[in-house]
């Protein structure tokens, strides 16, 4: 509380006039507003201490470390404050975990934690929960059984653009497929989906072996899926991008089979779905079943497992003589071996 008592005594004082400024009397404010909006910009922290481990789950390009946002700026002058202060929270992209098993998000981490102590900052706010980025790394089973989505937007947040993220690991079936999504969620998100929300985007991730599948489901979600603000705007299927990137074929210090090519690497692949509203499409929103909205192909079998690293395996830096080393299989991979790992004899 005593943080709200002094941003509000920050916002109802009078700002000296900073007549010799130049920032704040001859570059325009609309000039302005781009510089702060550069400067107040959130970015993984670099301290050394909180960077997360390459070769976990939820470490990927653009989120390597927690976000921060350097305030140094808002504390130099009143005026300052009061024009920019509300440009941290509105910039920020707020990131949420949804998954069962820890090894899925950040050390420590707790969804229900992040959204109470985003819900204690709305007095703050002024009720002003308006901002630009809302991303959710969600298992499937967070989505069809959890409701994660109506958890997170019933807090009261008003996002421009929400981005739903469904990783390699977070498929039922991931390891070999087959791929599917229920869509009966989305009938919960249409009953929730703020009039802030400009553009709805749904990622799916997956290896370059199973890329068929997610682009198969992309286009089937085109043809079914439509979302409904609560002001009953439609946003339907506007375009479909692709993406891939590269990752570590390891998780913490233990070994994965590979399905990558390059020794050591995994290559993923994604497809991004983009919901928009546009005036000239005539598709509306209506009531669809289950059935309807089932994104799969009953023709697809899962594929072979992976034997063996299709490279020769990583070197390991240990003092331990080789027949003493015991070559780690990470929980989650175990269905994807079926081969028994033994220990070289001496």
């Amino acid at each position: 509380m005593a943080s709200v008592v002094l941003h509000e005594r920050i916002l109802q004082g009078s700002a000296i006039r900073q007549i010799r400024s130049a920032l704040l009397t001859k570059i325009p404010a609309e000039i302005r507003t781009e510089i702060f909006t550069l400067v107040l910009q959130s970015y993984p922290d670099q301290s050394p201490e909180r960077e997360y481990h390459r070769c976990e789950a939820y470490a990927r390009p653009g989120y390597s470390a927690p976000l921060v946002t350097c305030t140094a700026v808002l504390r130099t002058c009143r005026a300052v404050y009061q024009e920019y202060w509300q440009f941290p929270f509105f910039l920020r992209e707020h990131i949420y975990w949804a998954a069962l098993e820890e090894w899925c998000c950040p050390p420590a981490y707790n969804l229900a934690t992040a959204l109470k102590k985003l819900r204690s900052s709305f007095p703050m706010l002024w009720l002003r929960q308006e901002f630009r980025d809302l991303r959710v790394f969600a298992q499937v089973y967070s989505l069809e059984k959890d409701g994660i989505m109506n958890r997170i937007l019933n807090v009261g947040i008003r996002p421009h653009i929400i981005t739903i993220t469904i990783r390699h690991t977070d498929w039922f079936n991931w390891e070999n497929g087959p791929l599917k999504l229920e869509g009966k969620w989305t009938r919960g998100v249409s009953k929730v989906l703020p009039t802030s929300v400009r553009q709805l985007i749904i990622e799916l991730e997956t290896v370059r072996r199973m890329k068929e599948q997610v682009d198969e489901l992309a286009s089937q979600m085109m043809e079914k899926w439509l979302f409904k603000r609560e002001d009953r705007v439609t946003l339907s299927p506007q375009s479909v991008a692709y993406s891939t990137w590269s990752g570590k074929s390891m998780r913490s210090d233990d070994r994965w089979a590979r399905y990558g090519t390059a020794e050591s690497r995994i290559e993923y692949y994604i497809t991004r779905v983009h919901f928009r509203w546009d005036e000239n499409d005539p598709r509306t929103y209506t009531h669809r079943s289950n059935q309807q909205l089932r994104l799969y192909n009953p023709e697809w079998r899962p594929l072979p497992a992976i034997q063996e690293p299709m490279n020769p395996p990583p070197v390991f830096e240990e003092t331990l003589p080789l027949q003493n080393q015991q070559l780690a299989v990470p929980r989650f991979m175990r269905d994807t071996i079926s081969s028994t790992l033994k220990k070289r004899s001496p």
